[in-house]
C-alpha cells in the first residue's frame, strides 16, 4: 500500500519529505512556470521516487494545451521523476518517454461511474502503452463503489484506482484493499477536493489493518 502525496507548490516539497511517503506527485499544472532546478533542489534532500503530473483540463486539472504543447512543458523537467503520468490523449510519447528509462502512469480520469464493460475497455487501452494503468471515476452511490472494488480486485496488476470528489472519499483508501498500487494525498494544500492528509491517510489504514 503506498501513500502519495500531491505537491502543487514546491516550497511544500520539504513538508512532504518530512512525512516520509512512499511517493511524491509534482503536479506541473498547478504550479506552472517554476524551474526545474528548484524542484530538483528541493528533492535532492531525499530519495524518495518521484511523478511527474501535468493534468489536463479535461480530466480534472489545469492544463490546456495541445499534445505537442503538453510534450513541450514536459521537456526541461524529464530528469527528474522516476513515473510519468501520461492520459490517453498523449499517449503517442509514451514511447520516448519510456526509453529514458521512466515508468508509465497511463492515466484516466472520468467524472462518471462507468459499467464493468467500459472499465474492461479502458484497462486494456491504457495498458497498451503504459506499466500502471490508472483509473479515477466518480461514483455516484454505494453499488458504484462496490463495483470499483471488484474491478480493482479483478483486474490485472499493477493497477491503480481512486475516485474523485467529497462524495465516498473513504474509497480513496479503502480500494487500496482491493489491490489499487497507491492512493493520492496531501501535506497540507490538496490538490483535489476528497484528498487526504497523509497523516490521516496512515492513521485510517492504522486502524483497518
Amino acid at each position: 500500500m503506498k501513500l502519495a502525496v500531491s505537491i502543487t507548490d514546491p516550497g511544500d516539497i520539504p513538508v512532504a519529505l518530512g512525512f516520509n511517503p512512499d511517493l511524491v506527485e509534482l503536479r506541473l499544472d498547478l504550479m506552472p512556470g517554476v524551474p526545474s532546478r528548484e524542484l530538483e533542489d528541493c528533492l535532492s534532500v531525499a530519495d524518495i521516487p518521484v511523478i511527474l503530473t501535468l493534468r489536463s483540463r479535461d480530466e480534472g486539472g489545469e492544463f490546456e494545451g495541445s499534445p505537442a504543447r503538453w510534450e513541450q512543458v514536459l521537456g526541461p523537467y524529464l530528469d527528474i521523476p522516476d513515473y510519468i503520468d501520461i492520459e490517453e490523449k498523449y499517449r503517442e510519447y509514451a514511447p520516448g518517454i519510456a526509453a529514458r528509462g521512466c515508468t508509465v502512469v497511463a492515466s484516466w480520469h472520468t467524472f462518471s461511474m462507468p459499467s464493468r464493460e467500459i472499465l474492461e475497455e479502458k484497462y486494456r487501452a491504457l495498458r497498451d502503452y503504459g506499466d500502471i494503468p490508472k483509473i479515477i471515476t466518480v461514483p455516484g452511490n454505494e453499488h458504484d463503489v462496490l463495483s470499483l472494488c471488484r474491478f480493482t480486485a479483478e483486474a490485472g496488476k499493477p493497477l491503480i484506482t481512486g475516485t474523485m470528489g467529497p462524495g465516498f472519499r473513504f474509497s480513496r483508501l479503502f480500494l487500496l484493499f482491493f489491490g489499487s498500487w497507491a492512493a493520492f494525498c496531501h501535506c497540507g494544500k490538496p490538490a483535489a477536493p476528497g484528498q487526504f492528509h497523509i497523516s490521516e491517510a496512515r492513521e485510517v489504514l492504522r486502524l483497518l489493518r
